[in-house]
């Protein structure tokens, strides 16, 4: 009785906030200067809004001409003397600093984005509008367990004095951990069970957990992730089997001592439910999230830029069951709030952070133009720049959106891909950057000299990357397997998200595809002579994220290394 008055509770405060979001998308200029200024006037005894006049600030006009559009590298000196201890650097220390969300820079060093308090409850806002709109279309989706598959809080810790320590970590799992009751009676399995390091150790255990019960939603924002742990315990299915019976965690897989611990209290044997799912494998040959979870309603995770391969792959493991965006969500903030079940765009987050738009051709420009919510077009290409509750102020967060229409007077937005420097097909953000570094440390120990280089993203049930270099480059290839090996290895050092979606399973192993000579001139002489792009300004791309793009070489031959 209880846990069905907080949720009924937990649903009407969802839908007052999404009643208020609306009523603000019919004036967005209004509520983004109200959104801003809020921001600025929290934070101008800041070290930041000190140097950038923020107590002069009286609108968007002095805004954008006391701080010009900035990347994280700009940022980073103020983000390290805050994990030196410093208070009132970018946030004001009234706003209590709650970790550090971790996630992949462009080159070797992680991105450490502040979460304070006023961020955090903006985030889970957004949240709230989102199950609001989601209960209109199914209105049974938190009628049981629901799955939601997060990293840790917590993977590190920063030191901050003597008296602090900060987490650094996912946003995605603070979220969950300082989540309302109701919502956290119906998680399916204990936060504790995200703490497990190993990527296939977690999923196990996750899953293990999990299909113990009936489950009507599975939340996680890459659709290859829904993948992967479906995968995990059809290929483990007997000892997933045998775990349940016995309620226990197969020692195959390392789990800490103390999380062991910790999730021993949630176990117990259960021999009709191991009855129940041999009896699928008897049936079918395979334990499939069709079989298991009969009470499944949807599945919640991005539909929109490189996903559509995975999305593709959804319904071999969860067949009618429909996919709902969950919105263009990042470390740095939410943009997009889904109100709809169709297609893969959300309102812009008017009412959380204050935004701006570079046109797509833009991109590179030192001085590029910023449009307003109000002043985007539908079909236009825009780069997303935030200023949010944090401390970020016009932030160049790279993310690509296409406007597709509008809610009321605000923009709905979809997004595209990353800036065309950075690849990523599961979350791994692999930059041009750091594919540069892992083969210049690579290429002497192998004995290759200076060579050109392009990695392009390929598509397949297990994506992986493919590193184009031209034959005489190499030399002797006797030790291509080992070269390419080596690369994959370092560019795991170099990224930490390409490292975890490697040891998962998500991405599969680098390869390195041998074309012919010349090929990489004659695309310089294409761009010179059609492109309208002189020899001085010819740029080789190290890097391309469009995945047609190898396509369009001879390729020799292909090594891998699994």
């Amino acid at each position: 009785m209880i846990r069905k008055l907080l949720l009924k509770a937990f649903k009407i405060e969802a839908a007052r906030f999404a009643a208020a979001f609306d009523r603000l998308t019919k004036e967005p200029l209004r509520t983004q200067e109200e959104v801003l200024l809020r921001k600025v006037r929290r934070n101008e005894n800041t070290l930041f809004g000190r140097e950038h006049g923020f107590g002069k600030i009286a609108g968007i006009a002095d805004f954008r001409r006391n701080v010009r559009i900035c990347h994280y590298d700009e940022f980073a000196p103020y983000v390290k003397r805050i994990v030196g201890g410093e208070r009132n650097v970018l946030f004001s220390e009234t706003d209590r600093l709650l970790m550090f969300a971790l996630t992949s820079g462009t080159t070797v060093e992680p991105k450490y984005i502040p979460v304070t308090e006023s961020f955090l409850s903006e985030y889970r806002r957004g949240w709230m509008i989102w199950v609001s709109h989601v209960m209109k279309k199914y209105p049974g989706f938190l009628d049981r367990k629901i799955l939601p598959i997060a990293s840790p809080t917590c993977e590190h810790v920063s030191h901050q004095g003597i008296r602090c320590r900060v987490p650094c970590g996912s946003m995605s799992g603070l979220s969950m951990e300082r989540q309302r009751l109701a919502p956290r009676l119906l998680y399916a399995v204990p936060t504790q069970s995200y703490h497990v390091k190993d990527e296939l150790a977690k999923y196990y255990t996750v899953m293990r957990l999990a299909i113990e019960h009936s489950i009507t939603t599975v939340m996680s924002p890459n659709p290859s992730t829904h993948i992967a742990v479906a995968r995990v315990v059809d290929e483990f299915r007997e000892s997933i089997i045998r775990d349940v019976r016995d309620g226990t965690i197969s020692s195959s897989f390392e789990l800490p001592g103390n999380i062991r611990g910790d999730l021993s209290r949630f176990l117990k044997p259960n021999p009709g439910r191991a009855r129940e799912l041999e009896a699928i494998v008897d049936r079918s040959g395979k334990l499939m999230p069709k079989d298991y979870w009969s009470d499944i309603v949807l599945l919640a995770c991005w539909k929109g830029g490189a996903v559509h391969h995975f999305l593709d792959l959804l319904p071999k493991y969860y067949p009618e069951v429909p996919a709902y965006e969950m919105g263009l969500i990042a470390s740095e903030g939410r943009v997009s709030i889904p109100v709809s079940d169709e297609g893969r765009a959300g309102v812009l987050d008017i009412g959380s952070h204050f935004f701006e738009f570079i046109p797509e051709e833009q991109e590179e420009s030192p001085d590029p133009d910023a449009y307003l919510s109000h002043e985007l077009e539908v079909g236009g290409r825009y780069f997303v720049v935030m200023t949010t509750s944090s401390g970020l102020c016009r932030y160049n967060l790279h993310d690509l959106i296409e406007v597709v229409g509008f809610y009321n007077a605000t923009p709905v937005v979809a997004f595209l891909n990353k800036g065309k420097h950075i690849s990523s097909m599961t979350g791994e953000k692999v930059s041009e950057y750091q594919i540069v570094s892992a083969v210049h440390r690579c290429a002497s120990r192998f004995a290759v000299g200076p060579c050109v280089f392009t990695l392009v993203p390929t598509w397949n049930e297990v994506p992986y990357y493919r590193l184009l270099i031209e034959e005489e480059d190499l030399g002797d290839g006797a030790s291509c397997g080992e070269f390419i090996r080596a690369i994959d290895m370092e560019l795991m050092k170099l990224n930490m998200e390409y490292d975890g979606k490697r040891r998962s399973g998500r991405l599969g192993g680098m390869r390195l595809a041998v074309i012919r000579a010349g090929s990489f001139g004659e695309v310089r002489q294409r761009k010179v002579i059609y492109g309208g792009v002189s020899p001085e300004q010819y740029k080789h791309c190290y890097l391309v994220p469009d995945g047609d793009y190898g396509d369009r070489f001879t390729v020799l031959r292909e090594v891998c290394f699994e």
